[in-house]
């Protein structure tokens, strides 16, 4: 797992071209994940609003501090160069970049009206860099707004009515029917599965990541697919998960064999995997579409996962860990399968994990 480390707007552009690393500038500007069919580990910026804010806001101490002092410099190179004392456009180029005094003191004016029309000449610069400062502002601002909004946004859950309608047949990137496991082949990622297995469903962060986690364990999983659910929108898109406006949450539907792994184990499995603390985000990835949950299949399973959430805490709390688990459980609703190139990403051999376990074991309840 990489640590944070300061960088510039510019490397964490660079960064979000090739491989997702973390970040402070990448929490600010949200770099995101691109998500897309391809061999290698491209990411995209889901909003360029937060990017251009970032840039915005890094050039406007730049702005405040030398507008002035290049506009009133800029004007008087102008002035040398129309009134023949300077010897070269260089100069005047080269003036935007030298301190006042410095320009200052290699002009002479030889009369009152000299002076009077080169401050005329340099005020009228000034004012037109106030404009373009007070336009840049504007557009710091507008960014500002769009940046909060969409934070709000993503940090509760819309009402009903205000969801995204979604749509009633599967999306068209989904996996068609009798689709495949890619890293467990040959098994199928649609029902039915075979009579001796149990199903699950789980949220912690990025599903590539909690797939990844389950699709790997040593025995006992039979099938896993990654799609959408605890929310209202039907047969929604990722962009529209992302959105924040279809309730849902990305989930990891688990085919498992209770004669080989028990649900407790896959729970215990959960709780270790990541940080179910942090409210509505893991690691970098925030918003409601990123919270915690457990949602379960019959009330043996409900029992179970209340139960470990709370033995969880006490290890938590034997950690120093104060803040409560935020793990929504819950019966489980509508599982509505991803798109294809989400499934079982991490067996295209990408690298890429968001979550940020704690530490903790359950092992470690036991003193």
């Amino acid at each position: 797992r990489k640590q944070y480390q300061p960088a510039t707007a510019a490397a964490a552009l660079l960064r979000s071209c090739s491989k997702r690393s973390g970040s402070w500038m990448d929490a600010f500007c949200h770099v995101r994940r691109r998500r897309r069919a391809l061999p290698t580990n491209l990411r995209r910026i889901n909003h360029a609003p937060s990017l251009f804010l970032a840039v915005t806001l890094a050039t406007l101490p730049v702005v405040f501090l030398c507008h002035y002092a290049a506009a009133f410099n800029f004007t008087t190179g102008a002035e040398g160069l129309w009134r023949g004392r300077s010897s070269s456009p260089s100069q005047l180029c080269n003036s935007f970049f030298l301190a006042p005094a410095k320009l200052g003191s290699s002009h002479a004016y030889s009369s009152a009206s000299d002076f009077k029309w080169r401050t005329k000449l340099s005020a009228d610069t000034v004012g037109a860099a106030d404009m373009v400062n007070t336009a840049v502002n504007i557009v710091a601002a507008g960014g500002l707004t769009v940046l909060g909004a969409g934070l709000i946004g993503k940090s509760g859950f819309y009402a009903e009515e205000d969801c995204l309608e979604g749509r009633s047949t599967p999306i068209a990137d989904a996996p068609r029917e009798g689709s495949s496991h890619l890293w467990l082949q040959g098994r199928p990622l649609f029902p039915p599965f075979p009579d001796d297995t149990e199903q699950a469903m789980f949220a912690m962060g990025c599903f590539w990541c909690s797939e990844n986690i389950y699709m790997r364990q040593p025995r006992g999983i039979f099938s896993t697919a990654v799609g959408y659910s605890g929310g209202v929108t039907p047969n929604p898109t990722y962009d529209e998960v992302c959105s924040g406006k279809t309730n849902h949450v990305e989930v990891v539907r688990v085919i498992f064999k209770p004669s080989e792994i028990s649900y407790e184990e896959l729970v215990r499995v959960f709780f270790e995997a990541h940080d179910p603390t942090t409210k509505n985000r893991q690691g970098n990835d925030f918003g409601t579409p990123y919270r915690s949950a457990i949602y379960c299949f019959g009330d043996e399973q409900l029992q179970v996962a209340q139960r470990l959430s709370g033995e969880f805490a006490e290890v938590l709390k034997k950690r120093g860990v104060q803040d409560p688990i935020s793990t929504e459980i819950a019966p489980a609703g509508s599982f509505y399968m991803a798109e294809k190139y989400h499934q079982q990403y991490g067996a295209r051999g990408a690298d890429y994990c968001g979550l940020r376990p704690t530490g903790a074991k359950f092992a470690q309840a036991v003193a």
